[in-house]
C-alpha cells in the first residue's frame, strides 16, 4: 500500500483499507488541485471568451471624453483604467439650478465584479454618467 491511513492489525475486511487509502488519496489530490488552480476558479478573466484581449472603449457607448490609463502597481501588475467625463453638466443644471449644480460634477469610482472585463461594464457607467451627470472611472480587474 502507498498510504497507510488506518492501521487497526488487519481487523478490517479484505480490501476496506486499501478503498480507504484511495478514498483518501483521491481527497488529497483533489484539495491539491484546488489549491493549484485557485485563482483559476477566483477570478474568471477568460469569462466570457476573449476578455483578455476585447475590450469595448467608451466612445462605442455615446461617453467620448475619455482617457484611457495604464497604473503599475508596486508589484508590477500593469493594470487599465477609463477616465470617463462628463463635461456638460446639463443633468445637474436640470435638477437643480442652485449655484451649487454649475459645479463640476462628481467622481464615481466603478470597481466592476469578477469575470469579465471593464468593457463589458460600459452600459452600467452609461446609465451612471447619464443619470446622475458624473465622471465615471473604471478599473480593469487585477485578476
Amino acid at each position: 500500500m502507498l498510504l497507510f491511513v488506518f492501521d487497526v492489525g488487519g481487523q478490517l475486511p479484505w480490501g476496506v483499507e486499501t478503498l480507504v487509502n484511495a478514498a483518501a488519496l483521491a481527497v488529497a489530490g483533489g484539495v491539491f488541485l484546488l489549491w493549484r488552480f485557485q485563482a483559476r476558479l477566483i477570478y474568471m478573466a477568460y469569462v466570457p471568451s476573449g476578455s483578455r484581449s476585447v475590450v469595448a472603449r467608451p466612445d462605442r457607448f455615446q461617453m467620448p471624453d475619455y482617457e484611457d490609463a495604464s497604473l503599475v502597481t508596486p508589484d508590477g501588475v500593469r493594470v487599465r483604467a477609463y477616465a470617463i467625463f462628463n463635461n456638460n453638466g446639463k443633468r445637474a443644471a436640470a435638477v437643480d439650478s442652485s449655484a451649487a449644480a454649475t459645479a463640476a460634477p462628481c467622481t464615481l469610482l466603478y470597481l466592476h465584479a469578477n469575470a469579465g472585463n471593464m468593457g463589458h461594464r460600459l452600459p452600467i457607467a452609461r446609465a451612471l454618467f447619464v443619470t446622475l451627470g458624473c465622471n465615471v472611472v473604471l478599473l480593469s480587474y487585477r485578476g
